[in-house]
């Protein structure tokens, strides 16, 4: 072994494991031990950065031999969405039908309970009680409204359909009891030769009460718009019979449907 001739020889040697720490003071003749300890660690540090770098770039001239081109990552792959614990996706669409049918179904008895036809003629149907006779033409005629005045509608069709002499009294109060019946086809027919006769003849006999009539026969049938169409002419109307029994609300409900 060549004899060291400076401290880094003196080092060097004890990173190889051939000397101890005890020698390198008697070999360097000094007695601050700390001191030379100090430097030690520093010499041997250094050694061990220089080691590292010397490995790194061997391994990047390896790596650049066998892959002299650069090669890009792939992308990482995009983690599918997850569930919450337990739900499925046919759950999920279950849950989701279900709270639609709900809704419609919500809305649908928000409809015929507050907004539907049949609920606004229900709501808003006026009683006709039959009042002094404004004629005696005939002895049919008194028959009718006694019929009438007793609830028995169906005499009161009775006597008018065999009855040949008949004004708009007679029919009106047939076209009532039709309508009592559920016979809205019938009940519309009659209501509407009423006005239909008026305009002809220039007259207003039972005129507004088949005008009436007609508009709630309008509605049970489901014909809104006509319904509509006569409410507002009954509304516009202040001098018609039945003006205070078609309100502005009652207007507004029939245009939602």
């Amino acid at each position: 072994m060549n004899k060291p001739t400076t401290y880094d020889d003196l080092f060097d040697l004890f990173a190889a494991k051939k000397i101890s720490f005890a020698e390198i003071i008697n070999l360097a003749g000094k007695s601050n031990s700390e001191e030379v300890k100090e430097q030690l660690d520093i010499h041997l540090a250094a050694a061990k950065a220089v080691r590292r770098f010397a490995i790194k770039q061997e391994v990047a001239g390896i790596h650049k031999m066998y892959a002299p081109e650069k090669v890009q990552e792939p992308l990482a792959p995009i983690a599918p969405l997850r569930s919450l614990p337990g739900i499925g996706p046919v759950k999920w669409f279950m849950r989701i039908a279900a709270s639609v049918t709900l809704l419609i179904g919500l809305y649908a008895t928000q409809y015929i309970v507050f907004y539907s036809p049949n609920k606004m003629y229900d709501s808003t149907f006026r009683e006709y009680y039959v009042n002094t006779e404004r004629s005696t033409t005939a002895i049919t005629e008194s028959e009718i409204s006694a019929a009438f005045r007793n609830g028995d509608y169906k005499r009161v069709i009775s006597l008018f359909n065999s009855n040949t002499a008949i004004s708009n009294r007679e029919k009106f109060l047939a076209g009532y009891s039709q309508l009592q019946l559920n016979n809205f086809t019938s009940a519309e027919s009659l209501f509407q030769e009423i006005i239909q006769l008026n305009k002809q003849q220039g007259s207003s006999y039972f005129q507004d009460e088949a005008e009436y009539y007609l508009a709630m026969v309008q509605l049970k049938l489901g014909n809104t718009d006509n319904a509509l169409k006569l409410m507002k002419e009954i509304h516009d109307n202040k001098e018609h019979t039945f003006n205070e029994s078609v309100s502005n609300w009652m207007i507004l409900r029939a245009k939602w449907y």
